[in-house]
């Protein structure tokens, strides 16, 4: 990843609110995301090929966005229901069909 991307989705940004990791051919969440799970508020992973989310975003406390569109996933993750501060979500074009009533958080209105 050059400098110029990792400025761009936030990696080289110490307590980042906003990351945008879109249309970057990723298969799984970097885990240097984690290292701002106390700041992030905005998480865009749309564009990607991920098939699930990990079960660390939870720790994510001020997540409020999550745009998780154009990707692999034929189940929507759990861990969305975990995110106390969550209010908007996508995840279209992707392939669900399976809901877990866990994966629906209740901030999400």
């Amino acid at each position: 990843m050059q400098v110029a991307d990792r400025a761009r989705c936030g990696e080289e940004t110490p307590g980042a609110r906003r990351v945008d990791l879109s249309n970057c051919g990723l298969r799984e969440v970097p885990a240097w995301v984690r290292a701002h799970a106390a700041t992030l508020e905005e998480l865009n992973l749309s564009g990607n090929a991920l098939v699930t989310l990990p079960d660390w975003l939870a720790e994510c406390t001020q997540l409020r966005v999550l745009f998780c569109s154009q990707n692999a996933m034929t189940a929507l993750p759990s861990v969305v229901g975990r995110l106390p501060n969550i209010f908007m979500v996508s995840f279209k074009s992707n392939e669900l069909t399976v809901v877990p009533p866990d994966a629906l958080a209740p901030s999400i209105g």
